[in-house]
Formats: C-alpha cells, structure tokens, sequence
C-alpha cells in the first residue's frame, strides 16, 4: 500500500523547485551536521524531489569511520531509521567541500565546478538551502579552505535574485551564532532566514552522550525541530510562519531567528520542501494516509533514551572526555 501511494506521489512531480543542503564539517565528533543533512534529503525526496534536483554537500566520512558502531549507517536520532542516503548521492564529497563551490551552485556556475550539478533554477522556480556545521560571528565554516563569510553569502545570494535564479527562496542555517549571517537582511528580495541562533549565542547540538552511538551527537536542536514537524506533517497545511513559530517554542537551548522578507509567511511548506505543482493535485485524503503508514512504519519508542542537548562549542570536549574513558578508544 505504501509503495502505491509513493509511485503515485512522485509520478505526479512536474515543478522545478530545487534544494541545496551542506553539512560543512567531517569526521565522526561532528556527526550530527551530516546527519541532519541526509535526514533532510529523505524529507524532501519522500515529498516528491527527484534526486536530480537536489544538490548535496557532504565530507562523507561518518558511515565509514572506524569509531562508527553501525558501520554504513548513519541515525538521526536514537532508535530511528538508517538515514545515509549512499556515497552516489552525495553532489561533493571530500575536498569538494568548499565555500567556492557553494557559490558556484548557488549562481548556477558548471564551469567553475568542472561541469558538477548546479542550480539550474529559474526566475518561476523556488529554492530552498539548508546549510548546517559549525559557525562564528560573520561566518559559516567548511572543512576544506577558507570559511564562508556573510559578506559572500550575502553577495551571491544577491546575485542569484538579480540574475533570477528563483522566485522565493526559503534559507535554513543551523550553526552558532547564525543570526549574524543574515541580521539586517534585505526584505524585499523575496528570501526569507531561519537561523538557529542570535547573532551572538551558540546554537545547541542534540542526543549527545550515548555511548550506543560512540558517544557523538546525532542531531542539533533546530534541525530536529524542523525536520520532525517536516518529516510527520502534510507539508500543505503548514505556512512557513507556523515552522518558524514551532522552531521557536521547541528550541530550548537557543533562540531561533527570522529575518528577510516576511511577505513568504504564508506560504506553504509544500511550496519549498515538495514538488508544489504536483501537490495541488493530490487529494489531502492520500496525504494522510501517506503520513499515517510512514509514522507506523518509523515509530520510536517514547522509552528509549535519548541522551542530552550540549551547546555546540562544548560538544567536541564533551565527545574526547568520553571517548578517552572508553577502553576501545584510540588517539
């Protein structure tokens, strides 16, 4: 039955929306940014993305490190689904994993990468970015060369709304300090931010500590908060103002900001996070349904135990003390 409706879900898919997600860290301390990105992949492919169209950004280092108790597995959070999309889906991998390779996707730039997937979006097209790692004031970091500043980010995604590379474009960050990306961001250029945290606050990771996990955390608190609502509701019936207020209560750690044009507040989750065209066109009958079998096929035990929340720039000494305690492990 499940099959059924997923065949008739993306065979109805016409619409050009497109996704960037990047996960900026590597190795198996910082787990939980590519985490967060693959869970993030599964949302949009469930909700009609074909794979062609969204672009990913990941070191690819967590499913194979020798620390990982479930070799070739990647979870999310405790007791959930293997969330590891695969190696041959990841657009750049390893080194490829550069600021300037994030702004040659972003201004639809092939030559720059060497003829690698880039947003070929157009001016009728929505785009939506999830950016996840580690951050400081005025920046996003990546795992190889130099970081991303706010002034590039600015100034590229400047570019793709003059040039007409989307419609709307709905912009994730989670990474502390995060609000200082986007503070004082324009709000007549049809982009709208949620960043996790203030200009000057970390943001806070989740599940940490478990030592069924090898001790990383699996998650962060924002990305958990939106993808959860994303993951178990019909994105139709849920306007970006109400992800916005649910982040907002759910985060505890931080607090989540929004900045841009707030002229995309009622707009659907389908119109950023689905194919929106193909959405109109299924009954909202199917789509509960669909929801229902997902969460019986995923259901966690209420149980289970699901660690602590740790703000970011404490977690890597939170990990080594743990790490070093345990008799398996190897500096």
């Amino acid at each position: 039955m499940l099959k059924f409706i997923l065949v008739i879900f993306t065979s109805l898919s016409f619409a050009d929306n497109w996704a960037v997600l990047v996960a900026g860290s590597k190795s198996f301390g910082n787990y939980r940014h590519q985490s967060d990105i693959f869970r993030a992949y599964h949302i949009l492919n469930k909700n009609g993305f074909p794979a062609d169209q969204i672009i990913t950004m990941a070191y690819d280092d967590i499913a194979s490190d020798k620390l990982n108790p479930f070799p070739g597995k990647v979870f999310n959070e405790p007791k959930g689904p293997d969330v590891y999309i695969g190696s041959d889906r990841i657009d750049y991998k390893g080194n490829d994993v550069t600021a300037a390779n994030f702004y040659a996707i972003l201004e639809g730039d092939s030559e720059a990468v060497a003829g690698k997937k880039v947003l070929n979006s157009t001016k009728d097209d929505n785009v939506f970015i999830f950016i996840d790692d580690h951050g400081a004031s005025g920046l996003f970091c990546f795992p190889v060369g130099p970081y991303a500043y706010s002034h590039d980010i600015r100034l590229h995604l400047g570019n793709m709304y003059t040039k007409g590379l989307y419609k709307n474009l709905l912009f994730y960050v989670e990474a502390c300090e995060s609000g200082s990306l986007f503070y004082n961001y324009p709000n007549n250029e049809r982009l709208y931010a949620l960043t996790a945290s203030l200009p000057n606050e970390p943001s806070y990771a989740e599940f940490c500590d478990l030592q069924e996990y090898g001790y990383t955390c699996l998650s962060n608190q924002f990305a958990q908060s939106w993808m959860k609502q994303s993951d178990d509701g019909n994105l139709k019936k849920i306007t970006v103002r109400e992800q916005y207020e649910h982040v907002r209560k759910k985060v505890k750690g931080s607090h989540v900001q929004q900045y841009g044009d707030s002229g995309l507040h009622t707009m659907r989750l389908s119109e950023f996070q689905s194919f929106h065209k193909s959405i109109g066109e299924i009954p909202d009958e199917m789509f509960d349904i669909l929801h229902r079998l997902m969460d019986r096929e995923q259901r966690r035990n209420s149980d289970v135990e699901s660690g602590i929340s740790v703000p970011q720039p404490d977690v890597h000494l939170m990990y080594m003390k743990q790490r070093s305690t345990n008799e398996e492990f190897e500096i």
